[in-house]
């Protein structure tokens, strides 16, 4: 059901015309292909407010409803809400990324 197509549909619904296609590519190419997408994006699938809005560019800010409509209606919630979930999600196709978020920030193993 999460595959490429059916994701490529729901770009054609009006909710989601105001996410930028940037985003858009990235969202589709975590939950499907579980690629790491850049610190905003990771920020609003851990559920970090904070940290989103530090990240976001003004046309991400604008688009959050959108994009928070987008996971809760049509991602799988075993796949985004935490860190946790985040890095399941991402090593569950083999790939162990470093996670530093900035210069800061302490790794997570």
């Amino acid at each position: 059901m999460y595959d490429y197509a059916y994701y490529e549909k729901l770009r054609e619904k009006p909710e989601y015309n105001s996410i930028p296609q940037s985003v858009w590519d990235s969202m589709v190419n975590y939950v499907v292909h579980h690629l790491l997408p850049g610190s905003f994006l990771k920020s609003v699938i851990e559920n970090d407010l904070m940290q989103a809005i530090l990240y976001a560019d003004e046309d991400s800010m604008l688009s959050m409803k959108s994009i928070a409509k987008f996971f809760w209606n049509h991602v799988p919630n075993d796949c985004w809400g935490n860190r946790e979930r985040f890095k399941a999600h991402i090593e569950s196709k083999g790939f162990k990324p470093r996670f530093a978020v900035n210069p800061y920030q302490k790794e997570v193993a």
